[in-house]
This record gives C-alpha cells, structure tokens and sequence, in this order.
C-alpha cells in the first residue's frame, strides 16, 4: 500500500492532497482521495499504531495568511484515512515534519511567508530615528502527540536570527540522524544547517550547533550516508553538493566543502532532491539546467547564478536530468551517468522499497517518471504514469 501526496504552492494542485493506492512494481492504482485543497507535505506514518501525521505544506491563503498552518493526525483503517484531528502551527507556511524515536512528538518546520514584511521605524537608545524591517519567524516547532495518537499542545519553538539586517530565514527540512533523536534542520534563507535534540524532561527543544553553508546557494533538502556520519545537502541555486560531517552523539558539524554537479558542457544551475540505494552505494540527484528562457533573460549567464531569478527562469522549463553517482569515495563522488526524464518541474522522487526503481515525481508536468535500476547503478527510463501534481510517497503495510 502507498500514500501518495500532491503538491501546489498555493493549493491549486492539491485536489484532493492524499491518495490511498495500490503499489505494484513501479506503479500505482488510486483506491480514494482525501484532504481535498491540503498539500500535503512529508507524512509519517507509524504502521503498528495505523496512524498517519502531516502538514499542509502551502504558503499564505485566504483563511491561512498571517495565522499560521496546520498539521494533521489520522488513523488507517484498512483502505480508508479518518481524520484524527488538526492544529494550527504557529509559525506560517509549514513545509515539513517528522517524529522523534518514542513517537512522542512531532517537530515541524516553517518556510513562513514568502513576500510579506513590515517596516517599522522606532527611536534608536541614542534618541536617532531609526527603520527596520521585520519578517516572520521561521520556526522550528515543537508538538506533543497525546497518548490516543492525535496532535497535543505546541511546546516550544525556536528560530533563527540572521546574522545582518536584509537576510531572512527560511526553513525548508527537519530530518533525523538515524538511530539517534538528533535533528537536522536546513535554513534556505541563511543558508546554514542546524542540529537540535529535545530535553525529554521539559519538552523543549535544545540547539545544538550551526554550521553556515555556501553563501546563496539556498540548501534545501539533504539525505544521510549510514556508517559514515556524513549528510549531503543540495542546494537550490547552486550546482554543487555540501558534504556535511556531523557527531550522532553531540550534534557538532563540520562542512567539509562541496562538490560541483557540472555536466560536461551543460549549464547546470541547482537541485530539488536526492535518493540514496545502500545496495549499490548509489547516490541518485534531482538536476535542472539552464534554458533557453534564462539564456535570453541575461545575456551574462554568470550573472544568473545564485540568484531566484536563475530559479525562476528555469525550473520546470526544461526537462528534469537525473544525475548518477558513486559514492564509494564518499568525499569525492564520482559522475557515471546522467539521463533525462523527458518531463519537467521533478520536484521530489523516490527508491522504491524493493530498489528496482526511481520514480520521479514529475509536478509541472503531472507525471511520475518510472527509472529501473541497472545492475551497475545506472537507470534506464522505461515509461511515464498520467498523476496529478506528484510530491511525495509513502509506503506502508498495517499490522493485521
């Protein structure tokens, strides 16, 4: 069985948000949606209690602007999805999610709101008359799950400061180090990657260290190399890799540097995903290249480099190229294939549980991707599934 997501920045393409399907070789049967109008972003299902949590991750609507988000908790009965209940999380525009080990809580993490300011001017200890401008706490939010499952009080929260006035924060991903209740936070506006733990005693959340990324390059997601206490973090704007070192004890990090994503004389310009196979020590990245749109749009293509502008101009308009790397020498990966979806706007994709195949998760263009896995590692694209607006999956198999 799988849940499958669908995506839409402003809830346009979330209709409805969640599919419970069938799952057989690479491909998917939609049995029934739900939470129409919700995006829904990284769920988490706990498969021996059949319950299920997530976030709608959207920006600013009618009903939500300045207010906050929302998270969910559902229970599976058999086929069927049963709303549990929802909360508002404090911080707007809620992107992702993900349990502690005890399944005692939910930590949540908020992009906040994508444009919106305020200026405020104010009097200086001096007496001068000064301005400022203030924007929405990104936050990283703390969730009590009560003991029938569903969604509990807000406990604690924290956000980031920049470090000087014009740059803000925006939180893009929480992932746990496996085997440990350590969180990794990415900070796409402060392009900095954080470590938290939660003192079980007092439900707050603790800080452990920062570490600051290259400079606008915008780290998005990451995915961890297990047994060698490394995490990669793609980075939005920029084509390369961070190579991030951490301690699963005390959460201290240490960036190693970043590796370039450059494909022979192709312009690449950043990612949105990865997929790792610990099978064939495979590590599979989500490319988009420059087009013809951002060629014309500036003639001096460096100019385009790190900037939103480069992001806009190319971002599903053009096809989604998946990039195939050894990572055996973990600190020098190594580039054996590339290959095209023949689709655009790949926002997210997957390894199946078998590892048979990538499926790319194609949102511009409402298709998932179907890739199998050679024997060497490389993928073969095989064909493409009609699915509308494509995020995220989730397998699953309730206990009986």
């Amino acid at each position: 069985m799988a849940l499958f997501g669908s995506w839409g920045w402003y809830g346009e393409n979330s209709k409805p948000g969640i599919n419970v399907c069938e799952y057989d070789d690479g491909k998917f049967k939609s049995i029934k949606g739900y939470y129409e109008g919700v995006v829904v972003g990284s769920p988490v299902v706990i498969s021996d209690k059949g319950i299920l949590y997530f976030i709608n991750e959207t920006r600013d609507t009618a009903d939500l602007a300045r207010e906050g988000g929302y998270a969910y908790a559902a229970r599976l009965c058999g086929k069927e999805i049963i709303p549990i209940n929802q909360i508002k999380t404090y911080s707007t525009n809620p992107c992702y999610c993900v349990l502690d080990s005890t399944q005692q809580y939910l930590v949540i993490v908020h992009h906040a709101s994508g444009q919106d300011y305020a200026s405020k001017i104010y009097r200086d200890e001096n007496g001068k008359v000064r301005s400022k401008v203030e924007y929405d706490d990104a936050a990283v939010e703390l969730v009590k799950i009560n003991e029938d499952g569903s969604l509990g009080e807000i406990l604690d929260f924290h956000y980031h400061d920049p470090a000087f006035p014009g740059k803000r924060s925006f939180l893009h991903g929480v992932f746990r180090i496996p085997d440990t209740d350590i969180f990794m936070v990415v900070d796409k506006g402060l392009n900095s990657l954080y470590t938290y733990t939660i003192n079980y005693n007092l439900g707050r959340l603790v800080l452990l260290d920062e570490v600051e990324l290259k400079y606008n390059a915008a780290p998005k997601y990451l995915t961890f190399v297990p047994g060698k206490k490394l995490a990669y973090v793609c980075y939005e704007l920029d084509p390369s890799v961070a190579i991030v070192k951490y301690d699963d004890v005390s959460g201290k990090l240490e960036h190693l540097g970043d590796f370039p994503l450059q494909i022979e004389d192709r312009i690449m310009c950043g990612q949105q995903d990865f997929a790792y196979s610990p099978v064939k020590d495979i590590m599979y990245i989500i490319m988009y290249e420059m087009g013809e749109n951002a060629v014309k749009a500036n003639a001096d293509v460096k100019k385009l480099n790190n900037s939103w502008s480069n992001f806009s101009h190319n971002w599903g308009k053009s096809d989604t190229i998946i990039g195939v790397y050894d990572i055996s020498d973990s600190l020098n990966p190594k580039l054996i294939q590339y290959v095209s979806t023949e689709r655009q706007g790949c926002r997210r994709m997957n390894l199946t549980p078998d590892n048979k195949y990538i499926l790319a998760f194609n949102t511009s263009s409402n298709e998932i991707s179907r890739l199998r896995i050679e024997e060497d590692g490389k993928l073969t694209l095989l064909d493409h599934q009609d699915w509308h607006a494509p995020e995220n999956v989730t397998y699953f198999e309730l206990e009986e």
